[in-house]
């Protein structure tokens, strides 16, 4: 539970909760209205009408719900596990060692260098960067809308594709179950040795305020003094997996698009290393699943279902509704 719990809150459970108990709201007067209109006479509305909001919120729930919670119990059972510490040391030593063969640096420590030129840019930088990374748990429920809205299939493509990038990141997160540099090195969660290189880089790490605070917010060390909970769902990056699918799918919806997603997408970038919760390597990870699994979905769905372009058609018409009496 404390995994699930910590995923809940870092994962911004309480946006998705709250777009779902919207809809709820929405769903519920529906069937009420329909079912008021049918004992007054006003509307010969049958129960199947009646009936249909109320089986839409069913059939959202479920298949927003379930996988989702299928998914917990799986990192669950994973993350608590009883991982050895010194198997989780080497698999975050390695993430460390590649980015640093790649780039010839520790670029999540290198941002925040004391002293260098960089850090004053990334210092006034830093609430944007922060925020458009924490906050993709915002955005998706948006464009979950959207979506829903605009493109019955693009919706049922960009839903298929975020449970398909879990299931293709689960078997990396078993076989290099890695920590993120923050906990691995920042706040040495193992209470292991660090190597020579990690320790060169955090004595010029230097992080501003707005890091700081950060820190606290997805500390994991308070809830977990007996290490029963090691978040190693690292590699690949389910932020960045997640943030290619609505990059891809909202540029297909409309060029405009563009304008707020490309400059999202690479400060989300960005933030999930200079936030210390990844590695650069497990963000290009997380752009190659992304791209597999829009592929696969791609694959899997030519059309809107029939019964997502029903539940549209019941939003549109009274969103149209609303436009209307509002502009009399």
């Amino acid at each position: 539970m404390v995994a699930f719990l910590y995923y809940a809150k870092f994962g911004g459970a309480k946006f998705i909760l709250g777009f779902l108990a919207v809809l709820a709201c929405y769903f519920f007067w529906k069937s009420a209205l329909l079912l008021y209109e049918r004992w007054s006479g006003e509307k010969k509305n049958s129960w199947s009408d009646i009936l249909f909001p109320l089986r839409s919120l069913i059939y959202i729930c479920f298949i927003v719900l379930a996988p989702i919670a299928a998914f917990g119990l799986a990192v669950e059972q994973l993350t608590t596990g009883g991982l050895l510490p010194a198997e989780v040391a080497a698999a975050s030593d390695r993430l460390f060692k590649l980015d640093g063969a790649i780039f010839s640096r520790a670029i999540p420590f290198w941002f925040q260098e004391s002293g260098s030129i960089q850090k004053p840019i990334f210092d006034f930088l830093a609430p944007l960067i922060i925020n458009a990374y924490f906050y993709l748990s915002l955005v998706i429920p948006i464009f979950f809308i959207i979506f829903l809205l605009r493109d019955g299939k693009i919706f049922s493509r960009f839903l298929t594709t975020f449970f398909i990038c879990m299931i293709l990141s689960v078997p990396f997160w078993y076989v290099l179950p890695a920590l993120s540099p923050h906990d691995a090195y920042f706040d040495n969660a193992l209470k292991m040795p660090r190597p020579a290189a990690v320790e060169e880089a955090l004595a010029s790490y230097e992080p501003n305020s707005s890091l700081i605070s950060f820190f606290g917010k997805i500390r994991i060390l308070p809830e977990n003094a007996e290490r029963r909970f090691l978040p190693i769902t690292t590699f690949p990056s389910m932020h960045i997996a997640w943030a290619t699918a609505i990059l891809y799918f909202g540029l297909r919806l409309g060029r405009s698009f563009a304008f707020f997603l490309i400059p999202y997408y690479a400060l989300n970038f960005i933030g999930s290393f200079y936030t210390l919760q990844h590695y650069v390597v497990d963000g290009i990870a997380g752009i190659v699943v992304g791209f597999i699994a829009i592929a696969i979905a791609s694959c899997f769905i030519s059309e809107s279902p029939p019964y997502i372009e029903r539940i549209r058609a019941l939003i549109l018409g009274d969103i149209q509704q609303f436009i209307f009496l509002i502009s009399k």
